[in-house]
């Protein structure tokens, strides 16, 4: 997933919320002034994200969620992750 899907994505999911975050938010704080995410929010992006990629992700570090910047870094890791344990367990079949 690169930046612009992210941002899509999250833009969709949270419309209700009257956002529409851009390239320049990428680096901000979700939970800041001008972006203004709750825990809920985030919890919910979570699971849509998981949802999405059709996989259970873990959360690793508690700042993976910081930004949409951060997100994107903590997606690909863990997707790159998941192929890889998916790739040895098919080698075990």
């Amino acid at each position: 997933m690169n930046k612009s899907n992210l941002l899509e994505f999250i833009n969709k999911s949270f419309s209700y919320k009257n956002i529409c975050l851009s390239s320049d938010d990428s680096s901000k704080p979700l939970t800041g002034k001008e972006i203004n995410f709750t825990s809920v929010d985030l919890l919910s992006l979570y699971h849509l994200l998981c949802e999405e990629v059709g996989t259970k992700l873990r959360i690793r570090d508690i700042y993976s969620f910081w930004s949409v910047d951060n997100i994107l870094i903590w997606l690909n890791k863990e997707l790159s992750a998941t192929t890889k344990t998916d790739e040895v367990d098919s080698l075990r079949k």
